[in-house]
């Protein structure tokens, strides 16, 4: 509102300004000798129209949005801080994700200068403090209008300035704001909700609890208020969110504030996908799911919100999903989720029988599409698809033989993206060298075979096999997703998949000869398998060797139709032909030497290079003139392979011109061939490449040094012009540095003579110079430290950098300690002292610089428990591939003074009293935390020879086994990838194949199936019937608390409704009892209630004084209305086979037999529901009572539950 009122004010100036123009320019016209102030006015009008334009545009696009916003509160913080770390939830904030936007229905009072007004706040709220005290004390009247001023007055105020109600005493706001949610007005409950939201704080919440029950009435009244209502509505949400951000640091009074009554009514909201609060009612009840399961599966708020993940979009199914991901790790929240029936129930997408779709099941459809891959790359999802034997996996897998093909298609995109997390993008140049346990592909390669393993155990390869034989519109997508598996399976699961690969069945089907159909199916899929499969074959590039001798007639017939001899003009030249001269015949020496004599084809085609040509230099950068390059570097090879092409390159002035070229940098004329703009332009780069291939061989070197190229390169460090940088950075990165040589030197001189951009080119180019042949270079790492003394901060900042990274790999940790320990890195960098430690130099260096000790302590105390979410976080699917973070223990177990200084620190005992003393624990929060560290840190020992006696002497690869049958998932994935960084040691694979795990490939459990099933736990089981009330002495009474119970029965909730409205027309006093309230409150807040019924339940009982008072005597009448309910029974067993004896069995409750009362009454007659009174009491009718009932609505009636 504030920005529209801005817009409109400045809309008002430019229009004064525009027309002060205008009439300027009418008083000028005519006048002569006002040329230049008419031009400038006429430039201030237009400048004035256009941004009255502008500002125009702007206004209408706000309006229309307070438009949209008044619709309905949209949740916009997506669920994503519900897994925050605790030791992060401390007290609320404006950016929490529990506050929702300020609602655009009813306006807010604007504040604009806080400063002045944060002075005056404190006597204005003790003002209205007194007013609405003396309010409610009688003193004075109040209009409705005035009261909704003075509360939306004070909310705005505690909005602006929230540290206000941290310097009043806000405890009669409270009341007020309690007295105005009992008021007949919506607005004035609205107002009164935002103000008590306002002012919510951890002080006043101890006040606040004592009045539990008045805030759950009210707050249950206001979401089943109609649409009209909707800021009523809107702020009691945002009042219930506000209690669960309160939930972060006053848990119990939060708790105790939002009772199963809100919740219900929550729940009520959330089954309406039409209604303005749908959206915002789900992610509040998951969120309080995730907070308090208990509360939500006691409310029955968990149905809703199956019903949402599987109907709603999947921009709201996911974050839900999500979230609920969380509640199936341990078993006292798993214990809420049924297997089978209620996040399974997603799966209906893809199990729908085809049929003409509508727009419902596309949704629907997408919906899974978008849920089902999330689950299977998680382990909370993937071990609940595999309870109850796998049924849900075996579900997703014969959704493929479905002869639908958005179905089968959205199948397939399911299986992909567990397919895809083994498809790794290129890895960066600092990491191509690591070792394979230090990238968190190993981990997502563990888990993808795992997977893959029990997708194959329930037939998805005969799945795939047959989508790619019956399926043409889906046959490219699935043979390719087969090829992918295979080339997996193939290194993952050798001894498993063997026979597999080799398609018995299609094979066999290829012997049909009397089926030709059959053939030609089995066949066509073979070769859309092998087609596919050789997208993914690394195929090695054909070379030709220069023995090879060529045919007179060829040689001969490549030099003619090449057109060098014939003809001057290299526009007529053919360059496939040169190529193929350049890579064949001519590496024959007899050739090249005929070639070199006979003919003026090689000094024609040098000439062409040269730069006093500037034929080849005058090219533009095209495709032709990188094929020229390209020929020019083949060139040079094919003259340093043959001595007389040594002998040519000395003699030529081609390196002579070259150098030419390069000293005219240091006179800077305009006409220079290294300049900036031929560099960006021509092909002149090309140079480069030249010179590089020429620096690949020991003659090309020497020919360079004979030019005396590298002195004119040398000069070049020394100049700071834009063209001598971009010479020296495209040298710096052209020339070989594989053999000690000038080159090498010129590397040297770069790093220490030229500007600083060419030395942080120079930087990079020694980090790529780090690995060269598989082997470290010491002299890289050598110049790389010495980096770390640059004038240039940037400079420093680089190295430091790129040492880290490249010491992530022991050999270069050792090269870098080799070369004297950078104390500086050692004392300011964590990360990179843990990999030095991974070498006995480094922790040589550590324990005498005494850096070890500290660092020891740090972890012992505090860091190997931060590491967990660290590396939780690195291993992500959703994370790009990159280093594992480094562990203390892993890498002190690499060395030998290292696994004794482990033995010293005494941490191996602990962890094995805490492994196999709580192997089984599934709550301790804190507990489960340490198991995680302990798992990770013997994971990490166990990755290196010399750290795996030490788990097998303590007994820890043992517990480190018994951790895999946690009842906790979290527990079961972190000992699944410990047991991955074990197998990355010789020795760590032979203990893992002594305890059961495939080591041909991959390694995994033997007993896979048994790894992912999990022991259900007890399911929850709602004590609704609880809490029961004594029946009605009353007989209307009683019938209308019997029909108010009727309204929660879809089949005979319209005439129970159509009942109590005649029964409200002629006892209109009896629906004003306080014993009927209790009652119709009593059922709201104990059994689910669809949002119609509770509306016409409020409606009812809309005549009745809602109240503080009314509140506390209904409290009083309770207390003395319940009665003690009977036990829960326990949930029906399965259901047997019908026999004889079937009818003796016992039931839940005593119930009496329907069928023969109703026989012995004569002919079945419809249930009547409610009767006018009659005078006389023998024509009242007898069986009023029973009737066609829902199985939840016998206790009811039979036991007097209301």
């Amino acid at each position: 509102m504030r920005q529209l009122n801005e817009i409109s004010a400045r809309i008002e100036l430019e229009s004064r300004i525009r027309d002060g123009a205008r009439n300027m320019l009418q008083i000028l016209e005519g006048k002569q000798g006002k040329g230049e102030l008419r031009s400038q006015i006429q430039h201030e009008l237009d400048m004035a129209e256009e941004h009255m334009n502008t500002l125009s545009d702007r206004r209408m696009v706000l309006q229309t949005r307070m438009q949209e916003s008044s619709t309905a509160i949209r949740a916009v913080h997506g669920l994503d801080d519900l897994n925050a770390p605790s030791g992060e939830r401390h007290a609320p904030s404006s950016s929490a994700p529990l506050v929702l936007p300020e609602s655009h229905v009813f306006l807010m009072p604007e504040v604009h200068n806080t400063g002045s007004l944060k002075q005056d706040s404190q006597p204005l709220v003790k003002a209205m403090a007194l007013i609405l005290e003396r309010w409610m004390t009688g003193d004075i009247r109040i209009l409705a209008s005035e009261w909704a001023d003075v509360l939306n007055t004070a909310s705005s105020l505690f909005q602006t300035i929230p540290q206000l109600k941290n310097m009043v005493d806000t405890r009669v706001l409270m009341l007020s704001a309690l007295h105005g949610m009992s008021q007949g007005t919506s607005s004035v409950r609205g107002y009164a909700f935002r103000l008590l939201r306002y002012i919510l704080s951890a002080d006043l919440l101890p006040h606040l609890s004592v009045h539990r029950s008045s805030i759950s009435l009210f707050l249950s009244r206001a979401l089943a208020q109609e649409e009209r209502c909707s800021f009523e509505r809107e702020q009691a949400l945002k009042l219930i969110r506000a209690l669960m951000g309160c939930h972060r640091y006053t848990s119990s009074y939060a708790s105790a504030l939002i009772t199963e009554g809100c919740v219900r009514a929550l729940a009520a909201v959330a089954w309406e996908p039409e209604d303005a609060l749908y959206h915002a009612s789900v992610e509040t009840l998951t969120e309080l799911a995730v907070y308090n399961p208990a509360l939500v599966a006691r409310s029955s708020g968990f149905s809703p919100l199956w019903c949402a993940v599987c109907e709603a979009r999947s921009d709201l199914a996911v974050p839900l999903v999500t979230n609920f991901l969380s509640l199936l790790d341990r078993p006292a929240t798993r214990r809420y989720i049924s297997p089978g029936t209620d996040l399974e129930g997603i799966l209906a997408g893809f199990s729908t029988v085809p049929m003409p779709k509508t727009d419902v099941q596309i949704q629907r459809l997408q919906t899974t599409g978008h849920v089902m891959p999330l689950l299977l790359r998680s382990w909370a999802g993937l071990f609940y698809l595999c309870q109850r034997e796998g049924g849900a996996l075996k579900t997703l897998v014969a959704t493929l033989r479905v002869q639908d093909e958005d179905i089968r298609h959205s199948a397939l995109a399911t299986v992909d993206s567990v397919v895809q997390l083994i498809a790794p993008p290129p890895e960066p140049v600092d990491f191509q060298h690591q070792a394979p346990y230090l990238s968190t592909s190993l981990f997502r390669e563990q888990y993808v075979a795992l997977v893959l393993a029990l997708l194959l155990d329930v037939g998805l390869m005969e799945a795939l096999v047959s989508i790619v034989k019956h399926s043409p519109e889906t046959r490219d997508y699935a043979s390719d997703i087969l090829a992918r598996v295979l080339r997996f399976t193939y290194r993952a699961m050798p001894d498993e998949q063997m026979a597999t690969h080799a398609f018995p069945e299609l094979l066999h089907h290829l012997c049909l000869p009397e089926e030709p159909s059959v053939m030609v199916d089995a066949a066509g899929a073979l070769q859309a398998i092998d087609k596919a499969s050789a997208q993914y074959e690394k195929r090695s590039k054909r070379t030709v060797h220069g023995s090879i001798s060529w045919d007179e007639t060829y040689f001969r017939t490549l030099i003619r139709d090449s057109m060098l001899v014939t003809s001057k003009d290299f526009s007529a030249w053919n360059v496939a032909m040169i190529e193929e001269l350049l890579d064949g015949p001519l590496h024959d020496p007899r050739r090249f030497e005929e070639a070199l004599t006979s003919t003026k084809l090689i000094r024609r085609l040098l000439s062409f290079f040269r730069p006093s040509n500037l034929r080849f230099a005058a090219l533009n950068q095209d495709e032709m003139g990188r094929r020229w390059a390209h020929v020019g570097v083949k060139l040079v090879r094919l003259l340093l392979h043959h001595p007389e092409g040594v002998r040519l390159f000395a003699e030529d002035r081609f390196l002579l011109e070259l150098r030419e070229a390069f000293e005219q940098l240091e006179h800077m004329s305009s006409d220079i061939l290294f300049s900036p703009s031929n560099l960006g332009r021509t092909m002149v780069c090309g140079y480069f490449d030249m010179l590089g291939a020429l620096s690949e061989q020991a003659q090309g070197l020497e020919v360079l040094e004979h030019a005396r190229l590298f002195s004119t390169w040398m000069k070049l460090c020394e100049w700071d012009t834009e063209a001598a940088i971009r010479v020296l950075e495209a040298l710096i990165d052209a020339l070989d540095m594989t053999s000690p040589s000038h080159a090498r030197m010129f590397l040297e001189r770069a790093l220490t003579k030229a500007p600083t951009t060419v030395r942080m080119t120079a930087t990079e180019r020694v980090v790529r110079a780090l690995w060269l042949d598989g082997e470290a270079q010491g002299w890289a790492m050598s110049l790389l430290l010495a980096q770390l003394h640059d004038v240039a901060q940037s400079v420093r900042a680089l190295a430091e950098v790129r040492i880290r990274a490249a010491c992530q790999h022991p050999t270069m940790a050792h090269c870098a300690m080799a070369h004297g320990p950078p104390l500086d890195l050692l004392m300011a960098e964590d990360t990179f002292a843990l990999h030095c430690l991974a070498v006995p130099l480094g922790f040589q260096a550590m324990l005498r610089q005494g850096l070890l000790a500290p660092l020891s302590h740090a972890w012992h105390r505090q860091e190997h428990m931060a590491y967990v979410p660290r590396v939780e976080q690195a291993v992500a699917p959703d994370q790009s591939l990159g280093p594992i973070p480094p562990h203390l223990y892993g890498q002190l177990a690499r060395t030998d003074a290292g696994c004794q200084y482990l033995q010293e620190l005494r941490m191996l005992p602990e962890w094995v009293s805490l492994l196999q003393g709580d192997q089984l624990e599934a709550y301790d929060a804190h507990v489960l935390h340490q198991i995680k560290a302990a798992l990770w840190a013997c994971g990490h020992m166990g990755a290196s020879d010399l750290g795996v006696p030490l788990l097998e002497a303590h007994g820890l690869l043992d517990a480190l086994m018994a951790a895999s049958l946690s009842p906790v998932v979290s527990i079961r994935g972190t000992s699944f990838y410990a047991c991955a960084l074990v197998s990355q040691s010789a020795r760590g694979r032979e203990a893992l194949a002594a305890r059961h795990w495939t080591m041909r490939g991959l390694c995994l459990p033997v007993h896979r199936w048994t790894f992912v099933q999990l022991n259900e736990p007890q399911t929850f089981v709602g004590d609704a019937f609880a809490s029961r009330l004594v029946p009605a002495e009353d007989k209307s009474e009683r019938d209308a608390a019997m029909l108010l119970a009727k309204l929660g029965n879809g089949v005979v909730a319209g005439q129970a409704r159509r009942a109590l409205l005649r029964m409200h027309e002629q006892e209109p006093l009896l629906f004003q009892r306080l014993s009927l309230l209790g009652r119709a409150l009593h059922l709201m807040d104990h059994f689910p209630l669809h949002l119609a019924a509770r509306r016409t339940i409020w409606a009812l009982m809309g005549e009745c004084d809602i109240s503080l008072e009314t509140v506390t005597a209904l409290q009083r009448w309770r207390s003395a209305h319940v009665a003690v309910a009977p036990a829960v029974p326990k949930r029906r067993a399965p259901r047997a086979q019908p026999s004889q004896a079937s009818d003796q069995q016992p039931r839940l409750y005593d119930l009496p037999n329907f069928r023969s009362l109703g026989e012995q009454a004569g002919e079945a007659r419809p249930m009547v529901l409610y009767a006018r009174p009659s005078a006389d009491p023998a024509q009242s009718p007898s069986n009023a009572g029973l009737g066609s009932t829902s199985r939840q609505e016998w206790p009811l009636q039979i036991r007097g539950f209301v």
